[in-house]
């Protein structure tokens, strides 16, 4: 592949570029598909940017009954016994089998 058609190829990205690391992303893609070895893309400004703060449930749901049922609860991972899944904190007596209908206080999480 040549200069001029990955160039091309990857000229659409540059619209959807937000940050730095963006960037660095599509010139490592670009750079990797013309075989270009031992080729790193660093530095450059990296702007502060927001950060939502989410998270997962460390639960699988299915929908039933017009509402999220929880079908699994993870408890915690082997390679990192530390780690727990928030539903399975001391305290809280969540099951497999409940549904999940409200978020803080709120009904609001039918289908």
């Amino acid at each position: 592949m040549n200069t001029a058609s990955a160039s091309g190829r990857y000229a659409p990205l540059i619209p959807f570029v937000r940050h730095r690391a963006d960037l660095t992303c599509v010139l490592d893609q670009m750079n990797g598909e013309l075989s270009v070895g031992h080729s790193f893309v660093g530095g450059g400004d990296y702007p502060e940017t927001d950060r939502p703060l989410s998270g997962l449930l460390g639960a699988d749901l299915v929908a039933e009954n017009n509402y999220w049922k929880i079908s699994r609860i993870y408890t915690s991972e082997s390679w990192n016994p530390d780690l727990s899944g928030p539903l399975y904190r001391p305290g809280l007596n969540i099951k497999e089998g409940y549904y999940l209908v409200g978020i803080n206080g709120t009904r609001q999480c039918s289908l």
